[in-house]
């Protein structure tokens, strides 16, 4: 990112068509997310038994299902405190009208932005931490350089064919092309030179 461009001295603070746009964004995502309410209704198998299909009920699917919800969680939470700090925007250049013989109190409104803006910036961190845990697997370190037990044989060593010569292609599509020709060549000089045996007759 680059460096921040601070707010017109004169002007209130706030970038409201950013807020908005991302309010929007969100709510959006709240309709999307609400729609995986019955996900494990819609998603568990009805043609499907066994051993596999009870795990992938019972831990994956509930597993996706948890998650889920969640984000939808996490995602109303964040619709709620950015619509309040939205309102707050978008009152603020009324705000600054009616205090413009003040500059005490556009101090004080400035700062009331800015504590605003931090408090919100923090928790879309703590948010987006969250968010980014979810569906995360660490993989341990015994699962992913444990060391071969010395108890096990030697591999065996199976000798390989050495390479199968490839023909060359080049060679053959160049040898070919010139029996076509020859043999192209050699029907037109039979055809110009050779005796007519039928005249078609011209009716124009």
């Amino acid at each position: 990112m680059g460096p921040s461009i601070p707010d017109d001295p004169d002007q209130p603070p706030g970038a409201r068509n950013f807020v908005r746009i991302l309010l929007e964004t969100l709510l959006a995502h709240d309709d999307a997310l609400a729609s995986g309410e019955k996900l494990v209704n819609r998603l568990t198998p009805q043609h499907w038994s066994g051993v596999a299909r009870e795990e992938f009920v019972e831990i994956s699917l509930s597993r996706l299902d948890r998650e889920w919800q969640q984000v939808a969680d996490i995602n109303v939470e964040l619709t709620t405190r950015l619509d309040g700090h939205s309102t707050f925007v978008h009152n603020l250049p009324n705000l600054w009208s009616h205090y413009g013989t003040d500059p005490a109190e556009l101090i004080r409104l400035r700062e009331l932005y800015d504590q605003q803006a931090h408090r919100l910036a923090d928790k879309l961190m703590a948010w987006a931490a969250e968010l980014d845990a979810l569906g995360h697997v660490d993989l341990s370190d015994s699962a992913t350089s444990a060391a071969a037990p010395d108890s096990l044989p030697a591999p065996t060593v199976v000798d390989q064919p050495g390479p199968v010569s490839q023909p060359d292609w080049h060679d053959q599509a160049v040898t070919i092309f010139d029996r076509s020709y020859r043999m192209a060549a050699r029907l037109r000089e039979q055809m110009v030179a050779g005796e007519r045996r039928d005249h078609i007759p011209w009716t124009g």
